[in-house]
């Protein structure tokens, strides 16, 4: 059985929900240091949360992806 959206269940589940969410941008960025090394990290708005080096674009693609999703579920723990 559906339930219409203007329903008095809907609206008053509505009403004891939070109406306001601030998303967060995790960024990956890999940067080319020296012939042989790449570093990577992971920011949000310009602030630095984790970082390393890597031999490859490749690796420190990878690695920097792994340190987003580990950010991500540390934060979907809480």
């Amino acid at each position: 059985m559906k339930q219409k959206m203007d329903s008095p269940c809907v609206a008053a589940h509505s009403r004891g929900m939070k109406t306001y969410f601030t998303p967060r941008l995790l960024e990956v960025t890999v940067i080319h240091q020296e012939p042989a090394l790449w570093k990577w990290h992971v920011s949000e708005a310009n602030v630095e949360l984790a970082h390393g080096y890597a031999t490859s674009q490749q690796v420190a693609q990878s690695s920097g992806d792994r340190a987003l999703f580990a950010i991500l579920s540390v934060a979907l723990s809480k």
